[in-house]
């Protein structure tokens, strides 16, 4: 949203949108993704066929933001095969097309991120001095990340402290590196097997990612290196190290019935 908030605030990017704010509530562990294969009987015998369980995960009870407390408020009680669908059903169903504004535009101009506007037509959003700083910073980190590909090869202890500075908001880079993510996620997942990290992380901007969007987010103070704390090693481990994780991201696609 910070960084183009006119493309993504229109409906046709609301399943991205909701996507990606799924993905990240499993990768801070709110949600555990728990992938079984089961027998199926058929017309024509048995047939062995992948179901899907979302599970509360250790940090369920976090703090969450507007566009993530959403993904709790509908979740269905019942954990069968069928949750993840339903809860992608009813979340879409609740907001639409009007995810965008009402979960994301207008919490962050309320945190100071966004200048508003009235006009004739409705209101009209600008970034402010801290939106754009903000803006600024993204970029940066984006940036300071664009040799993420050959680092897995060449230096894996810059690799995983970029990894691990980012979280999940690596998914936010583009939709080239989320294929390349499943493409090369056994490599990854082999970076943060016994792998130490000396120093490395300060050859970065001394900046986290999760501290510009942290639940303090008034008054940010963007030198400091305050932890998030729900990423640790074994959250990427988990994520990377099984595949079929990623299948199941792509088949997120919050069409509603």
């Amino acid at each position: 949203m910070i960084i183009d908030h006119k493309a993504n605030s229109k409906g046709s990017s609301t399943k991205n949108l909701l996507k990606v704010t799924l993905i990240d509530l499993i990768f801070k562990n709110v949600y555990s993704l728990d992938v079984k294969e089961v027998e199926k009987k058929g017309i024509f015998g048995k047939k062995t066929v992948k179901k899907i369980y979302l599970k509360e995960g250790k940090n369920f009870n976090l703090p969450l933001k507007p566009h993530e407390e959403v993904f709790r408020k509908y979740l269905p009680r019942k954990a069968n095969s069928k949750r993840l669908r339903k809860l992608q059903q009813r979340v879409y169903r609740a907001y639409g097309s009007k995810y965008a504004k009402k979960k994301l535009l207008e919490p962050l101009s309320s945190e100071g991120y966004f200048t508003v506007e009235k006009k004739f037509s409705g209101r009209k959003y600008s970034l402010s001095d801290k939106g754009i700083k903000t803006q600024q910073m993204i970029l940066k980190l984006k940036n300071e990340g664009k040799d993420l590909e050959n680092w897995v090869e060449t230096d894996p202890e810059k690799a995983k402290a970029y990894f691990l500075m980012g979280g999940s908001n690596i998914f936010l880079t583009d939709d080239y590196y989320f294929d390349w993510f499943k493409n090369n996620s056994k490599k990854i997942a082999a970076l943060f097997i016994g792998v130490a990290i000396v120093g490395v992380a300060y050859r970065f901007s001394n900046i986290r990612w999760y501290s510009a969007f942290s639940r303090r987010s008034h008054d940010i103070d963007f030198d400091d290196f305050d932890d998030f704390g729900s990423f640790d090693d074994n959250s990427f481990n988990d994520i990377f190290s099984d595949s079929d994780i990623f299948d199941t991201f792509d088949s997120m696609d919050f069409d509603d019935f």
